[in-house]
This record gives structure tokens, sequence and C-alpha cells, in this order.
């Protein structure tokens, strides 16, 4: 049997992949100039703009809707962190599964390499929770004014 369908459905998975991550990144960029341009239409448009609204538009895209209250930078770093976490773990088991169900016997470099991967994630997500709480104590240490 020749490996070019299976070299064609790796092709097709990472280019889909690819088409998934830059889709997200296009959304996330396109949503974020649709609110300045807003914005700007908004402060053009005279003195009569409604300040909770424009304090809304202004306001940075991790604040939390509807609330006007901003995340925390011990948020937006779990928020990160953890999804980078998540995302190396799924990848590191897809990798250690493709090894194991491959058509010839076990693949020991890919499945050292989906091992690696899923420990990698695992550990990017409990320093990312330690990092949050010891952030998180910190702030609640701080003195208020």
């Amino acid at each position: 049997m020749s490996s070019v369908p299976l070299g064609l459905t790796g092709l097709g998975f990472w280019l889909a992949l690819a088409l998934v991550v830059i889709s997200i990144v296009w959304a996330v960029v396109k949503k974020q100039q649709m609110r300045h341009e807003l914005t700007l239409k908004l402060l053009e448009k005279g003195p009569g703009v409604d300040p909770e609204l424009l304090a809304k538009l202004i306001a940075p895209v991790g604040a939390a809707v509807g609330t006007g209250v901003q995340k925390s930078a011990a948020e937006q770093h779990r928020d990160g962190g953890g999804m980078a976490g998540v995302i190396f773990i799924i990848s590191g088991l897809a990798i250690s599964f493709v090894a194991m169900v491959g058509r010839s016997a076990l693949s020991w470099p890919l499945l050292g390499l989906g091992a690696f991967t899923f420990l990698y994630g695992n550990w990017v997500l409990i320093g990312t929770i330690k990092a949050y709480d010891r952030e998180k104590e910190a702030e609640k240490a701080l003195p208020r004014n």
C-alpha cells in the first residue's frame, strides 16, 4: 500500500487547523477594528454622546460584558495561560493517539512527542493556576484607598 493518502490526510489536517487559527485571528482583529471605527464615529458626532456607551467602547476587550468591570491582570493571565495549557494537552493526547493507532507498529518517537506535549501542557496549566493564586494573594495584600 502507498502512504500517499495518509500524507494527504496529514496535509489536510494541518491546513484545516491553520484555517481555523487564521479565521479566529481575523475575527478578533475585525471586531477590534469595528469597535475603533464606531468609537471614532461617535467622537466625530459631537458632545451628544452617551458617556456610558463611550466608556464601554473605550474599555479594553478583556472587560466583562455589561458590567463595566475590567478583568484584573491576574485573570487575563489565567485565561491566556489556561487556554494555552489546554491546547497543548489536547494536542499531546491527539499525537499520542495517532502514534498508537497507526497502520504500522507503535511509533515510539511520535508517542514520546505526544507525551512531552501533554506534560508540557500540564506544566503550563498548573503554572498558570499557581501564578493566578499568587497574584490574587498579592492583590488582597495591597492596601485599599
